[in-house]
């Protein structure tokens, strides 16, 4: 028993501690599970557009419901299904946004994304299941022994920050920001000289529907039809579209949309209402594809606006423990904008900002300011 327990112990530790490629995503999907159950008004699925362009917590605040972002970078829609059951496991949402802009990327070798998913998921009934489902290796035991395989690329201190980071979380109970990542300043540097984007405001034009999204639409669709207790709104995140790839992209979104109002769900296309939502292409992103904190603030507001006043999403009751806790949430927030501010407005032509998430390094930093 004692050569058992010195092979499983360390094992044990391992799965909880060692991170995957993405530190971000396993750190957002493991923090999932740390909300107080059916406590969500709104969920929301999708992938690193969301995750910029979102907060739940500035939704909370200013709008009065509960959210989360069960977001994973560059999610293949081909798990729809499992992440829409692991998030009802756990939650009775009214309402579940989802994100299309994965939807038109078809995405048939999906393993990486599964590995990210399967390895935040608590151990249980449910997870050996989503395993057996899903599992593209023969290697079956490297989805319950992760480190095995997919051991990241990050340097021992970004190591140590990450099991840091999971440590303070759980000895807190909750997340602080619900799985909010974004960064310091405006793209430039990451994407090259500045392009002047090109203008989708109104602009509803179309290309005929692929038939490999068309058939990946289909995946969405089947599973949501299974949960007609839930109102699906399906939606798209504001980009900088520089390249007639990507306005092509655009167009393929808009007729999936049409696609998607002809199936009975709402489509909600934000890309299409920039000048609406006051976005500033020079300074309201950090690259192409993601918003930075001035983008993101901008396109929660308009977007819950439009959750409340159409949609009728509203926040339920909820403990006082769990809304002193969102209240926390709420005040770190503040501190977190006011050093995205000072980080922008410090930043020099050409200097690389700072990511912003909830990692311990930023929490240090806030209380450090505090102190001071």
């Amino acid at each position: 028993m004692i050569k058992i327990l010195a092979v499983l112990l360390p094992a044990v530790l391992l799965i909880s501690l060692f991170p995957l490629n993405q530190y971000g995503d396993a750190t957002r999907l493991k923090n999932f599970y740390l909300e107080e159950p059916d406590s969500l008004d709104v969920v929301l699925i999708g992938s690193s557009e969301n995750y910029a362009g979102f907060s739940p917590v500035l939704a909370y605040e200013e709008y009065g419901f509960t959210s989360y972002l069960y977001t994973i970078s560059a999610n293949a829609f081909r798990l729809f299904e499992v992440q829409l059951e692991e998030v009802l496991r756990v939650q009775s949402p009214g309402t579940i946004l989802v994100d299309v802009g994965e939807v038109i990327k078809v995405k048939t070798d999906y393993d990486t994304i599964f590995r990210q998913l399967a390895a935040s998921v608590p151990f249980g009934r449910h997870k050996i299941d989503m395993i057996r489902e899903y599992a593209q290796s023969e290697d079956i035991l490297s989805y319950y022994f992760p480190f095995t395989v997919v051991h990241g690329d990050a340097t021992p201190k970004d190591l140590l920050s990450y099991i840091r980071t999971n440590a303070a979380v759980r000895r807190r109970g909750y997340s602080l920001l619900k799985g909010v990542t974004t960064f310091t300043g405006s793209g430039e540097t990451w994407d090259g000289p500045y392009v002047t984007p090109i203008d989708t405001a109104g602009d509803h034009s179309t290309v005929e529907l692929p038939e490999a999204v068309a058939e990946e639409w289909q995946y969405v669709l089947d599973a949501c039809r299974k949960h007609p207790e839930v109102q699906f709104i399906f939606i798209n995140t504001p980009h900088r579209i520089t390249t007639e790839e990507n306005y092509r992209n655009y167009q393929i979104t808009n007729a999936l949309g049409q696609r998607i109002e002809e199936e009975g769900y709402a489509f909600v296309n934000l890309e299409s209402m920039t000048d609406a939502i006051g976005l500033v292409p020079e300074t309201d992103f950090y690259n192409n594809a993601h918003m930075n904190l001035y983008g993101q603030y901008k396109t929660t507001r308009f977007l819950c606006d439009i959750l409340t006043r159409e949609f009728g999403v509203a926040g339920k009751a909820i403990s006082f423990e769990n809304r002193e806790k969102w209240e926390n949430c709420a005040a770190f927030q503040k501190d977190y904008f006011r050093l995205f501010d000072e980080e922008f407005k410090a930043r020099k032509p050409g200097e690389f900002g700072k990511w912003l998430d909830e990692d311990i390094r930023l929490l240090e930093t806030l209380e450090q300011r505090k102190s001071e």
